[in-house]
Formats: C-alpha cells, sequence, structure tokens
C-alpha cells in the first residue's frame, strides 16, 4: 500500500476570461508520493472533471477520487449510517449485535449491544440506558454515566471512519473535495502542476477621460474573488473575448435503461407436421439471393444492396469565423482574498481627443428641446479595450 503525504501546490497563475470561466495553476515542489486535495463549489465538480490537467514528470499513475453525488446515499450504505445526525442512543441502536468495550465509573465492560431504551430516571425525566451481553448475562448501563465507547470489530470502525470522512470531504451541499494521488517512483523534489477550468464572475472594465490640457485614459478593471481560497501572489491575466463555454454533468452517475429479458425455462417442444422437402441453395452475394414475397419486410430491407455513395447525402459542418482575443496581464503579483472584489489597473495614457456638439434632430418627442449634445471624438491609439462606461472630466 503506498504510503502517501499531504502536500499542497500554491495558486500561481489565474485567466478571467470574458466568458464567465476561468483558468487556474497550481505549482510548486512535490518529494516523494505525495497526496493533494482541491476544494470544489458542488457545481464547478463537473467542470473540474472536464477540465482538469495534472502535470507531474515523477508521478507513474496518478489517481482522482470524490465523494459521490449522492453523500447521503453513500453514507447510508456504511455501518453505521450518519444520516439525518443521529445521536449517541441512535447510533448504538443501529449497531445492535455489534461487540463493544464500555467504559463505566471506572469498570470496563465488553459486549455485544442489545438494545438502547428509555427510562424513568426517578425524578419524571427520562434517561437513556444501553443493554449488554456480557458473559451471558444482560447488563444495563445508564448513558450517562458511560465515559467511553471502543468498538470491537475492526469493520465497524474502519466505517465509522469513512462515514465521518464523507461528511467532511462531500460537506452536503456546499463544498466537494477532489483528492489527487501522486505515487512517484523517485524520492527527490520534482516540480508539479495542476490546472483546471471553473466557471468565475465576469470581469469588468470602466474608463475615466480627463480632457482638461492634454486628453487623457484611465481604464481599470473590476475582478472578484468569489472562491473560497485566497489570491495570494498570483499572476493574473484578464481576456477580452469570448470563447466557447458549456457545461457538461460528468459529476453525476448516469444510468442506461435497459429493457428486462425474461428468463429461458426449458419446455416440451410443440407438435409439428412438416409437407414436402425444400432444397436449399448458397447463392453467391447478396445481390444474386432471390428475395421471397413471404420474407419478412425487415429482413428484405437488410438484404437490399447498399445505396451508392454518390446516392447518399453527406453534411459537413460550416465553417464559422473565430473573433480575436486580447489578454491583459498585471505587471506585478496579485494579492485578493477569498470572498472579495478589486479594482486593477488596466490601460494608462495620453489619447487623441476633441469636443464636439452632438445634435440629433430626429426621433425627439413633441415639445422637446433641439438642443445638441455635448460629445468627445476619441482616437485610440493605446491598443484593444474591452467595452465599458466611460466617466468624462472637463476642467
Amino acid at each position: 500500500m503506498t504510503d502517501y503525504v499531504d502536500q499542497s501546490l500554491p495558486l500561481r497563475r489565474i485567466a478571467l476570461f470574458s466568458s464567465g470561466v476561468a483558468f487556474f495553476e497550481h505549482r510548486g515542489e512535490l518529494d516523494g508520493d505525495a497526496r493533494l486535495t482541491l476544494p470544489f463549489a458542488a457545481d464547478d465538480v463537473s467542470d473540474a472533471l472536464k477540465s482538469l490537467m495534472v502535470l507531474d514528470p515523477g508521478c507513474v499513475a496518478p489517481l482522482v477520487s470524490y465523494p459521490a453525488e449522492n453523500t447521503t446515499a453513500a453514507l447510508a450504505s456504511l455501518t453505521p449510517d450518519l444520516t439525518g445526525e443521529p445521536g449517541l442512543a441512535a447510533l448504538l441502536s443501529a449497531l445492535r449485535g455489534a461487540q463493544v468495550e464500555v467504559t463505566c465509573a471506572g469498570e470496563t465492560i465488553t459486549g455485544r449491544i442489545v438494545s438502547t431504551e428509555e427510562r424513568d430516571g426517578g425524578d419524571g425525566a427520562p434517561e437513556r440506558y444501553l443493554s449488554v451481553l456480557t458473559n451471558g448475562t444482560v447488563q444495563v448501563l445508564a448513558l450517562g454515566s458511560v465515559r467511553a465507547y471502543r468498538f470491537i470489530d475492526d469493520a465497524v470502525t474502519a466505517d465509522l471512519e469513512r462515514a465521518l470522512e464523507l461528511l467532511f470531504s462531500g460537506n452536503t451541499a456546499s463544498l466537494r473535495h477532489l483528492v489527487v494521488e501522486l505515487p512517484s517512483d523517485s524520492r527527490r523534489h520534482r516540480e508539479a502542476s495542476l490546472c483546471y477550468v471553473v466557471a468565475a464572475p465576469v470581469w469588468k472594465a470602466s474608463y475615466r477621460l480627463d480632457l482638461h490640457g492634454d486628453p487623457f485614459l484611465q481604464g481599470w478593471a473590476i475582478i472578484d474573488n468569489a472562491s473560497d481560497t485566497d489570491w495570494d501572489g498570483v499572476e493574473l491575466s484578464l481576456m477580452a473575448g469570448r470563447p466557447s463555454s458549456f457545461v457538461q454533468r460528468l459529476y453525476e452517475p448516469y444510468y442506461v435503461a435497459r429493457r428486462e429479458v425474461p428468463l429461458a425455462i426449458a419446455a416440451s417442444a410443440e407438435a409439428r407436421t412438416y409437407g414436402a422437402g425444400v432444397a436449399w441453395s448458397v447463392a453467391e452475394s447478396v445481390e444474386d439471393m432471390p428475395l421471397s414475397p413471404a420474407l419478412p419486410g425487415r429482413m428484405r430491407a437488410l438484404a437490399q444492396p447498399a445505396p451508392a455513395m454518390a446516392d447518399m447525402a453527406v453534411r459537413t459542418p460550416e465553417a464559422t469565423a473565430v473573433g480575436e482575443q486580447f489578454a491583459f496581464t498585471l505587471r506585478e503579483p496579485l494579492r485578493l482574498e477569498r470572498r472579495r472584489s478589486a479594482m486593477v489597473p488596466l490601460v494608462t495614457g495620453a489619447v487623441e481627443a476633441r469636443k464636439v456638439s452632438v445634435f440629433t434632430p430626429d426621433g425627439l418627442a413633441p415639445g422637446t428641446p433641439r438642443s445638441p449634445a455635448l460629445g468627445v471624438e476619441l482616437t485610440n491609439r493605446l491598443g484593444p479595450l474591452p467595452a465599458g462606461p466611460v466617466s468624462v472630466v472637463d476642467d
């Protein structure tokens, strides 16, 4: 059995796309047989399974495991069943027949659980009791006086630990932990990385145009860290463009409907009578095979020769042009705590601009004054600029 050591790879690079997804790269050094744990929101697991890439030159057979989509069903399959947050009495009652070691008032009792029941404690308040079969004698112990329990059966203890692990990793409805196991045939340190694409808030651009003196344009990007991980010293790129992105439910298990076939039970053969014998001959090919009108319709269709290729309609996908993408990469590493947002510089520089009057005579409501609007004709030589609002400051 491989002895894995829990390790971690820090988050080093992020690329936010304007199509509602983000690329994340964890990169660092690993040593020996490593086990990494990646937390994901439940809705992001399918995206992670679709895009997760493991780059480890020293790993011989990587494995990614994760809790089942239906954590409740997984818990119900274990002994004991921890669904519904059972109390201690309900837990012990569910393990009736299991061997247990009970420490009570300085005394240790070993036996099999018979039952748990509620009795009058003497002051009108009910009290829980545990019945244990020990050497042919059933001993009744007050649960309030019990200080420790230990299950003798290792399988019960293993299932209990597994159930608690499922509760932690599955965390019911909010969080899922993907465990990446990277066995290595080398003991030396090595560089490794994990990359994936998941849903992320769309980043937004906004601009300020200063017309006082030489025209000056300043652009900002508004970003959101909606994850449960701090961004500490990451390289951030902002991608302008809308690449194709889709969701496919890979996390939920799928089942294929199958028809039921009844059991073949041996039965007596029916009595039949036959007329004159029939002589059979083997045709040279399917085309030479005589088609009998009595042949079933489906079999006649199968026996017909296949149509020539020229007679078949062949459809090919239509080529579609793909627009360009532009990347804005911050000059300095970014630090942004989880569940926080920030504005970061996008572009800064001088632009060519002149004031104009915009007059729109058509489309005005009756009685509306036909006054021109103040405007600016802007010539951009700073490079591609994503769409966004512009605040204009003039004198």
